[in-house]
Parts: C-alpha cells; structure tokens; sequence
C-alpha cells in the first residue's frame, strides 16, 4: 500500500481515482476526510474534526482552505475534487453547493463494511441525538425524534450539577460502588432525581455512574423498540468513543447478550469517512447529475450562499426605537428593595438561606425588613459546607447588639441545612418566593421564576396561591436552554444577551426541545441569518416555551394585573424584553431577582420570631400577628421547624431576647456528618435511604417514602391511605392449591387494569379450578428485565412495566398466560356518554405478543380475547369459547362468571367504606385530604412512586376517585357508623366466601361537560372532582403517567371543574424515576395554599361547572351564517366544498394550513394533546381571531365518531379554546352519524350524504391516479393538469342539477384520461406508501408535505384511499356485536354499509379494474384478513386493526417501503402502529417499514433523516432485486 500522503512528487495524471472529500456535519461538529488512492481509514490525506458553533458555512470553508493548502503542499491545488456531504446538518448545504448528499446511516455503515464486516449494530451517540442502528439484514435506523434525554449535551448538563465536565465526569466514575436510578428522559426529570442525592451527601462516584447508566438505559429502551441488541456492537460518535465509564454502562446493560464491543480508533470520523468513500459518483437516482470542482470554486460558491434570500419568518425587534429601550432600562434598573450594610447593625436580624440546585443563596434582614447582608455563590456540590461558611461569616460580621433572632432554610437543600446547622424552621420554596415578590410588588397576582432547568408559575388571588405550575416533562425554555446555544456560537452567555438586543429581525424559531431547536437554528443561518438575530430569536423562544407549555396561558389577562418574574434567566434582558412583547404587559423584576427565594426565608424567620423581651405581649408575633394564627400555618403550611431546635436567649442593653437556635461558635467549627447507604426493610416498598448522621447525633434521612425512614422504632402514620388499602386489598386472594387446582397453573400479569380487575379475573378463574399466579409487585430491576421488547419509546411507564411482568411469569415457566384486552370496563359511574378503556390499556396485549417472542413459542398458550366487563350475559358465552381448549361447560362458566361479578362488587364496595372511614377519620381528627386521582395502575407503589406515603406524612388523609366516585355534590354524609372500629381486615378474606352487597341508592345525574365522558376510569375522576368541589377539606391532585394523551383532555376539565371553588388544581406527572423532592414541594405548596385560606376565612362556594353549548340554530342556517371546517385533505376537500353550498350551508374549508396554524394551536390547546388536535383547532382559531370572518355570524364544525380515541374529543377543544379567547358565543356544530350532539340547524340529510360520499370517491380517484403517474410524466405539469381539468368537472357534476356529467362516465372518464397520459414506462423507482392516523396521513401541514417529499427524493407514493377508513369504521360493528355484545343493530349496519359504500364506489371501482396503469383497493373484508395474524379484529382505537391491514395490504400488493406516522403520544398508533412492525417484518422480510413521529416540535432532519435512509434501502432492494417476492404478487406495480 502506497502512502499518498508523503509523496508529493506522482502527479494527479497517474491517480486513476479521483481525489474524494467526504464532510460530516452533524449537531454540533462538522468532519471531514480526504481520500486519494486507499480506501482505508489510516491513510487519509487529511481528516479534522471541529465545532462549528452554529456557523456551518464558515467552519467548512475553514476546512476546505485547509485541506487546499495539504493539496497545494503535495504540488496538487488545481486538482478538482469530487466532495460529499452527509450529517442531519449537512443536507441543505449539499443542494445549494450541488454535490452529492449521503444519508447518514448509509455513509457509517459502508465505512464500518469496510472496516468491521463482522458488525450487527451500531450504537452512536452525538452532542444532541442518539442513533441505534441494525446492520442486518438491510440497514434500519432507530433515533431520538421527541427527546434530547441521553446525549452528549445530557451528559454536559449533568456534568455542570456535579461542578465538573464530561471528563471529570468519566473520572468519578471509575470509582463507583452503588448506582441510583436516574432518569435521563430530559434533564428536568434527571436533575429533580440528581439535585436531592447531592444535597443529601450522595457521593460523586456513585452519582456519575448513575448518569451514565441512565444513558445507556435511556437509549436502548427509547430507541431499540423492541428489538434485540445482539452479535457484534460498533460504538460510535464522540461521548462513547471519549468516555470509557459510558461504554462500560451500556456494557452492563447489554451483559449476556452481546457477543463483542468494538470501538473503532477514529471512531468520530467514521461517518465523514463514508461519505468520503460514496463521493466519486456522477449522478443519484433522483436523476442529479454532479460535477468534480476546485477547492477554490467550491470556496467561491460558499460565499455566495451568503446573499442567499431568507425565507426564515421573523418576529418584531425587540426594540423598535432606543426610546423604548431607555424606557426598559428606567423601568428595570432600579432598587425595589433597599440593599444595606451591617455597619451600625442592632437588634434582631433574620436569615434565610435558599439552597438551590447548583447555587446557594443567603440573605440577612433587619425588623425594618431590608437586606443588610447578601450572599449568592456557586455550592460547589456540597450545600451544607457553603451554607456553615455563610453562617461563620455572619456571624463574625455581625456587630455588638445585633442577632440572628431567628432563621429559616428553603430550597432543593432545605431539610438537610436545616437539620444539620439546627435552623429554626424551613419553608416550601414556593411560600418563600411568594413571600418575598408581595414584599417587592404588594398585591402580585403571578410569580414566574425560571432557573437553569426549572421552571415555576405561581397564580395569586386575594393573597393566596392558587395554581401551582412547574416544568414536569421538558427543560426547553429554561436558562441552560440558552447556555447551551450560547457555547454552540462560541459566545459567553453576556455576549449573547448583547447580541440578542440588538437584533433587527429575530429569527422566528418556534418553541421546541433544545435537541430540535437545533436543526431551526442551523437552517436559519444557512439562509443568512445572523448570529443577533438568532439571539433574539432563541429568546423569544424561552418564554414561548414557558407561557405555552409551562403557564398554559391563554390570554395574557390570566397573568393579572401585577406580575413578578425572577430567576437568572430573567437576569437576561432580552429573555425579559421579550416576556414583556408576548404577554402584551409590564413587568417587576426585583433587583434582587436572584435573592428571592432567601428573602422570602428570611421574611419567614421574621413573621414567626417571639421574643420573651415581649412577654407582656408574649402571645404577639414580630409583625403584629397573634402567634396561634402564625403556628397553625407554620404547621400545615409546609414551614417545618426543626424539631430538635430549641431556641436561645441573649441580653442586650440589660433586657433578655430570643435567638435563633442555629448552631454557632465551637459547635460550628466542629460540626461533621458522615453518610450511608441503606435499604429499608421495614415494608415491601424496599426504599433505598441516604442516611447523613451528624456530630451531635441528628439524622437526616431521604430516599423513604413515609416518615419512619428506616427507623423501626418510629411508627407509621396513622393517617388512612386508600392506595395503601387498595393495592393490598387488590390483591387479597389465596391460590388454590396443587391438589385442588384441577385445571393447571395460569399466569397474569399484575399490571395496568388488573390493578382493578384482578378480583374478578382470580375469582373466576379459581371458580375454573385454575390455581392463579400472579406475578410480583414491580420494580425498576422488574422494567429492566423486559427493556428490549418495548416497542414505542413513548408509550407511558406503566405500559413498559407489562413487559417485564409477562417475563416475570415466563422465568417462574408458566405454559399459560391470560391477559385479556378489555374494550368496555363496567359502567363505574351511570350516565356518561361511554365507558371505553384507555387505548393502550384495552389492546396492550396485543403489543406484547407481537414484541415478545417468547409468548409465540408452541408450548405457551398466550391468551388475550376481548372481552365487554359491562356485558355481564354475554360473558358466559365467551368464557365458553375462549376457555374450549379446557373443556369449561356452560354451567362452570355461569357459575364462575356469576362469582366473579359478586366478588367485583364486594371489593369496590369495600374501597367506597373505606372511603367513607377516611372522611370520619378527617371528621374526627380535624385535618384535611387529598383525594389522589389516577387510574388503577396508579396504586402500584413502583409507579406512583410513595407519593401517598408522602402525603400522609404530612398529616394528611389520602383518599383515593374511585372511593368517594359515588359520592354526590352537597350530599349529607351521615359518619357517625364509621367513626368507630372498621370490619375485619380484607387481606383475611379470600375469595371462597361472599357478602351480600346493597346496592347504594343513588342518583346520579349526568355531569354536564365540556368534553365528552367517553372513558370510565376518567368517568371517575370527574366525578370525583365535582365532589371534591363542594366538600370541604378536601383537595384533588392528579396523578399523570408522562406520555399519557388522554389526560391532556382530563386535565383541563378536572381544572375547569374545580376553578370556581378557591382551590389549587395540582398535577403531578410522574415517570419511571422521580424523586420525591418535587412532590414533596408540591404538596407542601397545597397544603400552605390550603391554610391561608383557612386562616383568612375563604371556603368553597361551589357554583355549577356545567358547560352550556351555544347552538346552531336553523335561523343561522337561514342567515347563511358562515360555517368554518378544518382542512384535512386538500385532493379532497377541494371537491368537497361545493357539496355543502348545494345544500343550504355556507361551509368554508380553510386553506389556513401553515405554521401559522400550528402556533395558534400551542396556545389554546394542552401542550400534551396530539398534533392533529392542535392543528385542527390552531386553523380554526387563527380564522377565528384573524378579523377575516364577522364572529357575530360565525359558527365552527368538526366531525365526530365517538370512537375510544382522542377524536371525539376535538369538539370539545374547540369549544374550551373560543371560551378563552372570548368567543364562547361562536357555536360548534358536531357532525356526526350517531346522535352524540345535535343542532336543529344542521342536519346530514340523504342527499347531503349521497353527494358527499361521491365528492370522497373522486378525491380516493385523484389520489390513486395523481400519485402513480405524477413521478413518472414525460411532461412536467401534465398530470396535474389532468387532474385541474376534472376536479372542474367533478363539481359542476355534483352541485349543477342540469349537469351532462353522470357520476359513473366522471369515474371513467378520470381514469381513462390518466391511464392514457404519456410517462416514462421504462423508469423504475422505489413504491413507498404513506399509512398511519387519519389527519397526519392526508394532511400535508402535519406530515411536512410526505408526499411532495417523497416525490421530489425520487420515489413514488401510495396513499390508501380515504373512503377506506370509514368502510373500516362500519365493518367493526360486526365483532362488535358479536364478542362484544353491543346492540345487534351494530351487525346489520356493518353488513349494509359495506354493501352500501361497495356500490356507491361500484363506478370507480370498475374503472380502475378495467384500466391499464391503476388498481383497485382490496375489500375490506380480504384487508382483515390480512390484518388477523397481527391483531384481533376487536381492536377498533383509532386506525386500529386497519391500519396494520393496510401495511399488510401495501406488502401483499408490490409496495414493500411503508412509512408509518403518527402524532407524538398517539396511544392507539403505539398498538397498531409501531407495535406490529416487528411481527411484520417477521411476516413479511421483504418488509423496509419506518414509524416516524409528528408533533409540533419534532426535528424535520430526523424525520427526514430516517424517511432517506428507509429510500436508501428500497433502493438497493430494488437494484439488488431482494424485494423481487414482493414484486413478484399478482397485483404487483
């Protein structure tokens, strides 16, 4: 092998190969490699790896001066060279500089086949996105789309809490010993569970390692989706190849599955490496032909994109004029509170100390409450060390006649500075920095607060707090949001703000995840933005995100009147300027903005000081309060004083005062703990503690769930904990025995509704003969054991957990497992619209046995039927036939259905007088509750995580929805039965014997909602909420599994349900990992929230929170007032519209699809609700509030199914966004075909119908004809010309009653016209079809134009009709009828409206059978058919069953390339979407299948990244001829 690189004398003419530059530019480095002659990575020509801070461009023109000058050196500068780009940044630079672009994952895996053939996965992790690639047998990619969480900048942020760098972080590791759970889904959740384990002396090492298996778990449960990591593993990308801790934690985690790790030396070029490898081609199969340049004519080019046009959209300046910004400054730059010295200091002082997560903040105030002494500093990772060197200094600061009268701790270090330094009391954050904002701004109505990872809103009314909202889920927006992209432009964090300001077009960015914000900013400055005007942008974009996601704010007007901000990010001024524009209002922020929270501890320490100087007044606090009023709210709002500090005395000027108990002198300087680790045996819940013993003998102890803390000889509270009682009483059951057992051993799995409906499944299946094993409590080693099956990284905790518990079953070798998919549970709570399960819960195990192949092994009988739990006759029937294989008669099913029905109801009865001792218990012992709202799921101790043991050790009662559900408004509860001894203890009772249970006799009336009450755990909870509402001492927190959609609808309501009683909605949301230090400050801020209401005399005064729908009435339609609809499907609502004007109704279909759109939908609609619903009311609300419509004759229309998704939910979005905005009046009308809501005005009359099922057919006709011929014209423009010509004819043939048009000569006519437009018969290009959810499927705003993409990458795309999708609708009644048991009419209109629609589509049909080019879509019966080796034809959420028919349709009929997409958390496409895919492919090899997630935030590279590499791969399928099985079916294209 010759060394190119030394020889500077063989002149270009003897290379027959060309020179080859490949370039990765990714997140945040770009790469580059030259080749000459050898392919091998060691003998490159030059290779560099740089951060390009945020200036692509200019980093790459860097590059190539430099690889030109190692050219002219080897006498070789005029040689052109042949240059290719791959990297998620390099794409648009590629187009513009007209060289090739690589895909990704192509480029990395041609050079690891060149370098390690022997390789099967490649696991690499970048500055901001993890990747997991299988190598075989086709290449497949998996990489973050929703979540920064576990990257390089992940680790970066980490790193910073532990005061050092990612190399420190390496280092500490090395020397670990115990690992913690840590989340690493987003820094937020990660540093809620790292801050605690600091403060509480967690040693480093143990905390590094922990980040690091975080990580690792992080990355292949998100991203390996259920596939298994196995074989040969390629490390890739800088963290793993720099960091030898973090490779060893994917080591543990992979142990026993991984035959060898291999990290390639330079593994950080490998990429730029394949690029360099791929760049001598001439042309790609989009037809592109490239040329070889000059370095200098590719500098050249370079520079010109400098004067490229932006297409960037832009915000206001944020200063228009320098008045505006003298006026800010004036504003601004003022003392709110007045900042003294010691110097002549006397009398009592009071100190609060505020320790934070990375700073710790001190200040010392006079009875005049000024500051008289400040400190605000790093903690250097030990909090307790900087607050006693704050201490030493005050105290030898403080003069003759002054003291620390008395003092107070808050903050993430509160509990153990407090208990260590032996301070007076501690208050909840929350309570201090109110405090501390009434003092600068009396009368505040809103304190927001955002730090460098957290983020708080405060709402106040009348004094008092009443909403609590904090960042649960996302750290985007927050002040290391700014940093980070602040160090990416290589600009100190003050450069930036500087920058910001002065910016005269701030880049509109959106509001997003600080991984995707990323791509923005890169396309940005590829389109000339400038560095000042991506500042300001990225400001604007940190208060987006804390007013849209965070506050939920709606109408600036809710911030009220006088709003206070702090934190350092508000220390920002352009953060703070920009705060002001959004919310169209002036704001305070203090000059001490960062001393807030120790101020408000040192107003605390003040309000409770009694001096005995005054015992003539002795029962007379320092401000003029009486003390009893001072002690109350010290004890329940959360303001704990030490219980072991007993305060002293001083006498000054001759009169004795009371000091602080804090520790001083020789007890200071001597103070020292020592810490521990220990697992507290004393419950099953195994609490791991961190035990900080003292000098003096006091402990502080965290990590335990109740208060005993490991301590045997502490009792546990006696406060009644309804979860407590329901999970053991769940599970109260005795197996039978091997002897009586007669029909073998069957496993369930404890999880998701069994914590429900586990009584009634064991006492039948005992009643059976069936000896039941459950399977054990979860944990997080539990989760761990089935990480590698989980199908969709999204899909919330308790979901993961199945898969572990089906695991668990396996390892104990049970051959039968039941787990039953339960559409309908019972009717809970009487009048509701439905009682539907959640999507995921109802056909979870179905995803199981796609993703688990041990369940599809001959010797395991893995059994999930449907079932109906409201249909209690047709559940003999199906036991029958479900349980044939065990020869159960009729009769042993009557018998055993019957007592499982009465042991149902004695175990909800049981819980409901339970319910009713803890409201005797809150009688008698005169102290409040919290009914803790969830699902059933929620009661398992690994998922909510002790936070009713939390609960209870802060004195309160936790009661559980389903245990006051019946329970009415107002009722008068008779207690007196309860307040003695209870019955016998359930756990004694097993499920042999039963109780008669009365029937309550209530009546409940329907709960008038805004949204519909379709699910009947949710149908609990709301009317719970209504009770909590009028009873008082009783409060509602909400209990939300991180990725769970439907809550974004229940959270709303149960808001709106209590917002008219003066209360503090609170939600906690909750993940595989959360500390309870969060929770902890929540629930205190409830409980001081609760009392100060109390203490001022304001209680409940419940009105109604009945929604009134405003109508639309036949005088509006008479009026012709205008009706707006959303737009779906443009190819067919085009032709749609005129239908309606035919009709009598003025209907507009917007044409408002852009991005416009998606930013009104953020700010009416829960962040955590679906794309489609945010797109959907984000049109109609930009129309609505755009001035276009007059709103006095305006009405909006949306369809609804009524089906068990979000769906039918849309109507009610709708209506809560116009109530926001002030348009309540305007009336939604809901279309639908199953009577859920009428309106006289409108009605869908035969005719209307008929014409619209014919508008449908020629929308399905374009769509199928358009698409297939469009790629392959010889004309550009002739297809759609075609297509301009008919949609004219098709609605002059369905609105003109004169019309020589005939519906069946339109169909022939469309498709005889495209069959016989001229194309290119000879050009093959890769079939790709487009199926998922309904809205992203047609809508080009939510798929990013698919189609479009699709088309212009050289590819052609199948989209299944539309008119499909209802058909599927129509023919589930049918199983619905029959393993369901709904009405027998549900038979009959499935069979006629197949029929029905089979004729009206008769024309088209024909049409395309009898054509040339085109054909016909499959039945939808032969669709099912396909679709029932993967899932059973019950599962009808959403696209349900259909969807997985038509990806099993597009295989069977010559499109082997399928993207499947679907919103972020959309819980039925987590089933029948990502869920089968591996039984699919299993199915079907020749299956090449993407899921790709859409949402406002998602990164477009990513998704462009992946839909790429799935055309790369079709490509070479259809080259290589591996699709040929596919190609070879009948009805092949």
């Amino acid at each position: 092998m010759v060394d190119i690189a030394t020889d500077a004398s063989v002149k270009p003419a003897s290379h027959p190969k060309p020179l080859r530059v490949g370039l990765d530019i990714g997140s945040t480095t770009v790469k580059a490699v030259v080749l000459d002659q050898s392919d091998s990575l060691g003998d490159t020509l030059f290779s560099d790896y740089r951060r390009h801070h945020a200036n692509v461009r200019a980093t790459v023109a860097g590059l190539l001066v430099d690889i030109h000058k190692k050219l002219v050196d080897l006498g070789r500068g005029d040689e052109p060279i042949r240059l290719s780009i791959t990297g998620s940044g390099g794409l648009a630079l590629a187009d513009n500089l007209h060289v090739p672009f690589i895909q990704e994952v192509i480029a990395e895996t041609e050079a690891i086949d060149k370098e390690y053939p022997q390789a099967d996965v490649i696991i690499e992790l970048g500055g901001e996105d993890a990747k997991i690639t299988y190598l075989k047998p086709t290449p497949e990619q998996r990489m973050n789309g929703s979540c920064a969480g576990g990257t390089g900048a992940f680790i970066d942020q980490m790193s910073t809490l532990l005061d050092t760098d990612a190399a420190g972080l390496n280092e500490m590791a090395k020397s670990y010993e115990n690992l913690y759970p840590i989340a690493s889904r987003c820094g937020v959740f990660a540093k809620t569970d790292l801050q605690p384990l600091i403060n509480d002396g967690a040693a480093k090492p143990d905390l590094a390692a922990s980040i690091f298996t975080a990580v690792a778990t992080q990355t292949i449960a998100g991203l390996a989706s259920g596939r298994p990591i196995h074989g040969t593993v390629i490390f890739l990308g800088g963290p793993l190849f720099f960091m030898s801790e973090l490779r060893a934690a994917f080591q543990r985690a992979l142990e026993g599955k991984v035959d060898e790790f291999i990290v390639p030396t330079d593994a950080h070029l490998y990429v730029a490496y394949g690029s360099a490898l791929q760049a001598d081609t001439d042309s790609d199969d989009q037809g592109h032909h490239f040329e070889a340049y000059t370095c200098d004519e590719i500098l050249k080019r370079l520079d010109e994109l400098k004067n490229l046009p932006s297409n960037t959209p832009t915000m206001p300046p944020l200063f228009p004029t320098e008045a505006d910004r003298e006026d800010f400054n004036k504003r601004h730059h003022k003392e709110h509170i007045h900042i003294g010295t010691l110097e002549g200091a006397h009398g009592p002082h009071f100190l609060g100390i505020d320790a934070g997560s990375t700073t710790i903040k001190a200040t010392l105030v006079n009875d005049d409450r000024e500051i008289v002494w400040s400190s605000y500093a790093n903690n250097e990772g030990s909090p307790l060390t900087a607050a006693i060197n704050i201490v030493k200094k005050i105290q030898s600061e403080l003069p003759e006649g002054a003291w620390i009268a008395r003092s107070c701790a808050t903050g993430y270090g509160e509990g153990l500075i407090t208990t260590g330094l032996h301070l007076d009391e501690g208050v909840v954050e929350t309570m201090a920095h109110y405090r501390g904002a009434e003092m600068v701004s009396p009368g505040v109505t809103a304190v927001i607060d955002i730090g460098g990872q957290d983020m708080k809103y405060l709402a106040i009314t009348d004094g008092v707090i009443d909403s609590i909202a904090v960042n649960e889920a996302c750290s985007s927006g927050c002040g290391s949001f700014l940093q980070t992209f602040a160090m990416s432009m290589g600009l100190t964090i003050q450069e930036f703000t500087q920058k910001a300001l002065a910016s005269t077009h701030p880049v509109d960015l959106g509001s997003r995840c600080t991984v995707f914000m990323n791509s923005s900013v890169k396309q940005a400055q590829k389109e000339g933005a400038s560095i000042e005007d991506i500042a300001a942008g990225l400001c604007y974009s940190v208060v987006r995100n804390a007013l849209y996601k965070v506050i939920k704010l709606r109408d600036s007007g809710e911030l009220g009147d006088t709003v206070v901000v702090q934190g350092g990010t508000f220390l920002n001024d352009a953060v703070l300027r920009a705060f002001e524009l959004l919310t169209e209002r002036e704001v305070t922020r203090p000059n001490i903005a960062g001393l807030m929270g120790a101020f408000g501890a040192a107003l605390t320490a003040r309000m409770h000081y009694e001096d005995i100087a005054d015992d003539d007044n002795a029962h007379v606090g320092a401000d003029g309060r009486s003390v009893d009023a001072a002690a109350a709210e010290e004890s329940a709002a959360g303001d704990e004083p030490n219980a072991a500090a007993h305060a002293g005395e001083i006498v000054v000027d001759g009169v004795r005062h009371t000091v602080s108990s804090i520790l001083t002198g020789e007890a200071l300087n001597e103070m020292s703990m020592t810490t521990e680790r220990d697992v507290c045996k004393l419950c099953q819940n195994h609490c791991k503690l961190t035990i900080t013993t003292f000098s003096d003998g006091s402990r502080f102890v965290t990590g335990n769930r109740c208060e005993r803390g490991g301590d045997a000889k502490k009792k546990r509270s006696d406060r009644p904990n309804l979860y407590d009682y329901k999970y053991k009483r769940c599970f109260a059951y005795r197996r039978l025995t091997d002897k009586n057992a007669t029909r073998g051993e069957i496993g369930i799995p404890r999880a998701l509704n069994m914590y429900e409906n586990y009584p009634f499944w064991f006492t039948l299946l005992t009643s059976l003969g069936f000896k039941v094993m459950i399977s054990g409590r979860s944990s997080h080693e539990l989760f761990e054991t089935g990480i590698e099956s989980i199908a969709s990284e999204n899909i919330c905790y308790p979901a993961k957990l199945v898969h572990g518990h089906i695991k668990w079953l396996l390892n104990k070798g049970m051959k039968t497992i039941f787990y039953p998919c339960v559409s309908y549970e019972d009717n809970l709570v009487p009048n509701t619209d439905n009682h539907y399960n959640c999507p995921v819960v109802a056909n979870y195990p179905l995803v199981v046995g796609a993703n688990m192949p041990e369940l599809r092994d001959p010797d395991v009988r893995y059994m999930h039927p449907y079932f109906n739990l409201a249909n209690h006759e047709l559940m003999v029937d199906r036991i029958v036939e479900e349980f044939a294989w065990a020869s159960v008669s009729r009769e042993e099913a009557e018998t055993a259905v019957k007592a499982a029905y009465a042991e149902d109801k004695v175990f909800k009865h049981d819980v409901q007088q339970e319910g009713l001792k803890a409201l005797a218990y809150m009688k008698e012992h005169d102290c409040r509750g919290i009914v803790l709202a969830g699902r059933p799921y929620h009661i398992d101790p690994e998922i909510n995580h002790g936070i009713p043991e939390t609960i209870c050790a802060l004195g309160m009662v936790v009661l559980s929805e389903d245990s006051i559900c019946e329970l009415q408004p107002g009722e008068k509860l008779d207690l007196t039965d309860f307040l003695s001894e209870g019955e016998e203890d359930p756990r004694k009772k097993n499920a042999n014997g039963f109780r008669h249970v009365d029937d309550r006799k209530v009546t409940v009336n329907r709960m008038p909602l805004r949204v519909t009450n379709q699910w009947a755990y949710h149908s609990r909870l709301y009317a719970a909420a209504h009770f909590v509402a009028s009873y008082p001492g009783l409060e509602l927190v909400q209990l939300n599994s991180f990725g769970c959609g439907l809550d974004a609808i229940t959270t709303d309501q149960v808001a709106e349900i209590l917002a008219d009683k003066a209360d503090v909605y609170t939600l906690l949301k909750i993940d595989e990992v959360n500390n309870l230090g969060a929770v902890r400050i929540r629930i205190r801020s409830l409980l001081a929230a609760m009392s100060i209401r109390r203490e001022k005399g304001i209680y409940a005064h419940p009105q109604s929170a009945a929604y009134h729908r405003a109508a639309f009435t036949k005088k509006m339609r008479d009026e012709k007032w205008t009706l707006l609809a959303p737009q779906m499907s443009p190819i067919h609502f085009d032709v749609l519209e005129p239908v309606f004007a035919k009709h009598g109704y003025n209907v507009v279909l917007l044409k408002n699809d852009d991005r416009r759109a998606i930013d009104m939908g953020l700010k009416y609609v829960n962040n955590d609700a679906c794309f489609p619903s945010i797109t959907v009311v984000g049109q109609l609300m930009e129309a609505v509030t755009s001035g276009r419509y007059d709103t006095d004759h305006l009405a909006l229309m949306m369809t609804q199914t009524g089906g068990c998704c979000r769906a039918s939910n849309y109507v009610g979005f709708i209506r809560r966004a116009l109530e926001k905005a002030g348009y309540g009046h305007i009336p939604v009308v809901s279309v639908n075909l199953n009577g859920m809501e009428k309106n006289e005005g409108f009605t869908l009359s035969k005719g209307l119908i008929m014409d619209a099922v014919h508008a449908l057919v020629y929308g399905d006709l374009f769509m199928r004809c358009l698409y297939h011929v469009r790629p392959y014209e010889l004309e550009k423009g002739s297809a759609e010309a075609i297509h301009q010509k008919w949609k004219e004819i098709c609605v002059d043939s369905l609105v003109n009653p004169k019309t020589k048009w005939h519906y069946a000569d339109v169909c022939r006519g469309i498709v005889a016209d495209f069959d016989a437009l001229p194309i290119d018969e000879t050009l093959r290009k890769p079939c790709v079809g487009i199926v998922g959810e309904i809205l992203v499927k047609y809508m080009p705003l939510a798929n990013n134009h698919l189609v479009e993409l699709l088309e212009a990458e050289g590819a052609e795309a199948v989209v299944p009709d539309l008119l499909d999708f209802f058909n599927y609708s129509i023919y589930g009644r049918d199983f619905r009828h029959k393993n369901l048991g709904t009405s027998w009419k549900d038979s009959v209109v499935a069979k006629a409206g197949v029929e029905m629609l089979r004729r009206l589509r008769a024309p088209a049909l024909e049409a395309l059978e009898k054509s040339r080019r085109f054909e016909a879509p499959m039945p939808i019966e032969d669709v099912a058919k396909l679709a029932e080796p993967f899932l059973a034809i019950g599962n009808q959420y959403g696209e349900g069953w259909f969807l997985t028919g038509e990806m099993a349709e597009l295989l069977t009929s010559g499109t082997p390339n399928i993207v499947c997409i679907q919103p972020f958390a959309c819980l039925p496409n987590h089933v029948v979407g990502k869920g089968v895919i591996k039984a699919l492919r299993k199915s079907y090899p020749w299956a090449n299948i993407v899921a790709v997630d859409y949402d406002p935030g998602a990164s477009e590279v990513n998704q462009l990244n992946r839909i790429k590499l799935m055309l790369s791969s079709a490509r070479r399928a259809m080259h290589s001829g591996a699709a040929q099985d596919a190609e070879a079916l009948p009805i092949a294209r």
